[in-house]
């Protein structure tokens, strides 16, 4: 698996909006999410974004994957097991097998103030 740094990501976040601008299509409601952006755009732009994001496409999912262990839900994932008493994996696949494999009702995991069990 390759490693995407975040200079890599940026500068091929960069190049996708520039080239989606070049195209005549803007991307909206622009945010950061645990340090992947999110992003989107009108439904008549999407020929644009299909030409554009390919490039963006395999740097863009190597990120994420990265940044996934961190995201909102495996914070949750971690919590929900280690009330349950479950030591956390130290990667989201482990994290995500060990949900499985426990039988947590993962609604649960995010709800309000319920405790799992």
């Amino acid at each position: 698996m390759k490693v995407v740094t975040q200079q890599v990501y940026d500068e091929a976040y960069a190049n996708f909006e520039a080239c989606m601008n070049q195209g005549g299509a803007e991307l909206s409601v622009k945010r950061d999410v645990g340090g992947v952006r999110q992003f989107s755009y009108l439904a008549e732009a999407k020929p644009v974004y299909d030409k554009c994001y390919v490039d963006f496409a395999p740097v863009d999912f190597q990120w994420q994957l990265s940044k996934s262990y961190d995201s909102e839900t495996f914070v949750k994932y971690r919590e929900c097991l280690t009330a349950a008493g479950i030591e956390p994996g130290k990667d989201a696949d482990a994290v995500l097998a060990q949900v499985e494999d426990s039988g947590l009702d993962v609604q649960k995991c995010f709800g309000d103030d319920e405790a799992n069990g």
